[in-house]
């Protein structure tokens, strides 16, 4: 799986699920996550800009792309430089654009507690069980003030260690999230944009008539 799924998946599933878990284990942190969903959720749609960085530590090496995405409850698209996701909350599609390919497949749900970032169903559900929160302390980034907030695996085999969040104070919206992995390669996500729209339903469905030619791949 890209590297771009897997944060941008990620911060999917903290937009729509853990306030609530949050409060039970810090409170601190759970306010400042109820207000950063509520403002979120609120919406009928937003469309932001990012700028992902992959950091690899033991290399000394970095790279960085840039990419968009609209959001509207559990609904999403991505628009990496490598490949287009659709989801409408039931039916995923990724598209890519090189080969004019694009796999259709319905995510099914999954007891495998390695799997969080590969089925987006589990996603919008596994971090109300799954995680520890803590509130790390404000800090400035690119001069804005910030939240800045880590959540911990309670199984302490995964892949990663913790993930960060730096949430804007006055807005509380996402600023940056950063995921640690634990072979010394760090994923960041940075928000450079950020506007509400309403989007309709049918926005988040794959239009296979306005690619001409495009190869369907049907795995349902």
């Amino acid at each position: 799986m890209k590297p771009q799924y897997i944060i941008l998946m990620t911060l999917f599933c903290l937009i729509g699920s853990f306030v609530s878990r949050a409060q039970e284990q810090d409170e601190q942190a759970g306010e400042i996550l109820d207000q950063f969903v509520q403002k979120t959720q609120k919406s009928d749609g937003f469309e932001s800009a990012y700028l992902f960085t992959v950091i690899d530590l033991k290399e000394d090496a970095q790279s960085s792309s840039e990419g968009r995405f609209f959001m509207k409850g559990e609904k999403y698209i991505v628009k990496s430089e490598q490949m287009d996701i659709y989801y409408d909350g039931m039916t995923l599609w990724n598209f890519l654009p090189d080969v004019n390919e694009v796999n259709i497949s319905i995510p099914e749900s999954s007891d495998d507690q390695t799997s969080y970032f590969d089925n987006p169903t589990r996603l919008f559900s596994i971090y109300k069980d799954d995680f520890f929160f803590s509130y790390i302390g404000e800090d400035v980034r690119k001069t804005k003030p910030v939240h800045v907030l880590d959540l911990y695996p309670k199984q302490l085999d995964k892949s990663f260690s913790r993930i960060r969040l730096a949430i804007e104070k006055e807005s509380f919206r996402l600023f940056s999230a950063q995921i640690f992995s634990k072979d010394g390669v760090h994923y960041l996500l940075e928000i450079t944009s950020i506007k509400t729209q309403p989007l309709d339903d049918s926005f988040f469905r794959f239009d296979a008539s306005q690619y001409p030619g495009v190869e369907v791949i049907d795995l349902r």
